[in-house]
């Protein structure tokens, strides 16, 4: 069974409970009415007119002559009235009865035992009366009766006029609540036909809120607002997978080309080419090149599948400004012809692994040399902020292009031939480390231009938080 037909049902069951119970109670209640008139009316003016002495044995006939003038007879309350003797018998002689029911069937050998008590009895040509029991002294009892066939009428006329109504009420609430039922879950309708749709394939569709006050509309309000999710959930999945091929292709590519080597000279080799040691060292020595460039590449990977999954870190207490005198004594060792600036505040500590964080450091000052051209200066310095330590790498190259400051931390990044490997070495995942580390101790990393030209690597450390190593997924993947 629907929803729909459920309200309607339960709306239509209430109200006729409701609707039975009120008439059946107002029709009892009318009937209780209606007798208790009639009881009042019995109850009122016993004896016949001009009856006022005690009655005797001897005064016994003019009595009985006296009562039995008009017996059985109505009063214009439409009262019929009999006199008894106190064994039963009638005191009057039998007359004919005018009353449409013939009058009240009475036990009357019990009716003075039941003098005093008000009940209902049939008539003798049918229907029912109402009866009132007197003694009207020690020798004579007496009935006043009403035909109860009016009153019953008229709570029989009630009931059925309740009955009437009842129905005729229910079918137009049952009409009224369909439609206003069918009305307000309208919006349900809209939710199964969007659902629908999505499962089609158009993942646009959304449901129409026309009452987001009430519980339908805060329904599809929930509902619209978890399609958003979804979708921007599919996209995201969507875009992962497109970076994981990206990534797959360009991993491929990256190991490929030593792979190429390695193969075209192990070729000359087999084809007898290197028929002198001069030959065979060459040979040797760029075979080597190329498997020590392909194990780098590789380990990065391992590092960065490291990295996204559970950090193991070390952490301890580690001075940044050591961390950044050693970058610079290493970078004027391998380029003496660069201009080398250090800036670095006294004890600017941080807690984290410092073997990571070294690699940090020099990531970024090899990103530097690798992409800017011979003889450009270099500036490294570290900072105490509220909070954090600061590390700055500072080059005056050709800068990053705009709108590329985010994917140079992607990994196998291909921005601007400008900052291309003058070496050849590297593989584009230098800055995708840095990434990674930072954000396993929770810190933050980017980059902005240098005024004048070139690039800014800002590293920002949390020094607040004692233990920011926990394991955390990496942005950089």
């Amino acid at each position: 069974m629907t929803l729909r037909r459920r309200l309607v049902l339960l709306v239509v069951g209430l109200s006729a409970v409701g609707l039975v119970v009120s008439g059946v109670v107002g029709t009892l209640l009318l009937r209780s009415f209606a007798l208790n008139r009639v009881d009042r009316q019995l109850s009122g003016g016993f004896g016949p007119p001009g009856f006022r002495n005690r009655p005797n044995d001897r005064a016994a006939g003019p009595i009985a002559e006296q009562l039995c003038r008009q017996p059985f007879q109505f009063n214009p309350q439409g009262i019929l009235t009999e006199f008894y003797k106190r064994d039963g018998s009638a005191l009057c002689a039998a007359q004919s009865v005018s009353d449409p029911g013939g009058g009240p069937v009475l036990n009357t050998k019990d009716l003075a035992r039941q003098a005093g008590s008000i009940f209902t009895v049939d008539g003798r040509k049918g229907g029912s009366y109402r009866v009132v029991v007197r003694s009207l002294d020690e020798t004579i009892t007496v009935v006043r009766a009403i035909d109860l066939r009016e009153a019953t009428s008229l709570w029989h006329d009630q009931a059925l006029a309740v009955s009437v109504l009842t129905a005729l009420t229910l079918a137009a609430i049952g009409g009224a609540g369909a439609w206003l039922v069918r009305r307000d879950l309208r919006p349900l309708d809209h939710v199964t036909r969007t659902a629908d749709a999505i499962a089609q394939g158009d993942r646009t569709h959304r449901v129409e809120v026309t009452a987001p006050g009430t519980e339908v509309g805060r329904l599809g309000t929930a509902f619209n607002t978890m399609l958003a999710s979804i979708d921007a959930s599919f996209v995201e999945q969507q875009r992962s997978e497109d970076k994981l091929r990206a990534f797959v292709a360009d991993a491929s590519h990256e190991l490929r080309t030593p792979l190429t080597s390695i193969l075209g000279y192990a070729e000359l080799q087999l084809a007898g080419a290197a028929d002198s040691p001069e030959k065979l060292a060459t040979s040797m020595r760029n075979i080597r090149r190329e498997g020590l460039r392909m194990s780098g590449l590789v380990e990065d990977l391992l590092l960065l599948a490291r990295l996204d999954q559970e950090p193991k870190l070390q952490p301890s207490r580690v001075v940044l400004d050591r961390l950044v005198d050693d970058a610079a004594l290493d970078l004027r060792a391998v380029a003496p012809d660069r201009t080398v600036t250090v800036a670095a505040g006294s004890g600017v500590t941080v807690y984290g692994d410092e073997a990571r964080l070294r690699q940090v450091v020099a990531n970024l000052v090899t990103n530097a040399r690798s992409h800017t051209p011979v003889g450009t200066p270099i500036e490294i310095s570290v900072e105490q902020a509220p909070h954090e330590a600061v590390i700055r790498v500072v080059d005056h190259g050709p800068g990053i292009p705009v709108g590329y400051t985010t994917k140079v931390f992607e990994r196998f990044a291909r921005l601007d031939p400008s900052r291309a490997r003058a070496s050849g070495g590297g593989a584009g995942l230098g800055l995708a480390i840095v990434k990674a580390i930072v954000d396993a101790h929770h810190g933050r990393v980017q980059v902005i231009p240098t005024p004048g030209g070139g690039a800014t690597f800002l590293v920002a450390l949390p020094t607040s938080v004692p233990a920011p190593v926990v394991p955390a997924t990496a942005a950089a993947g």
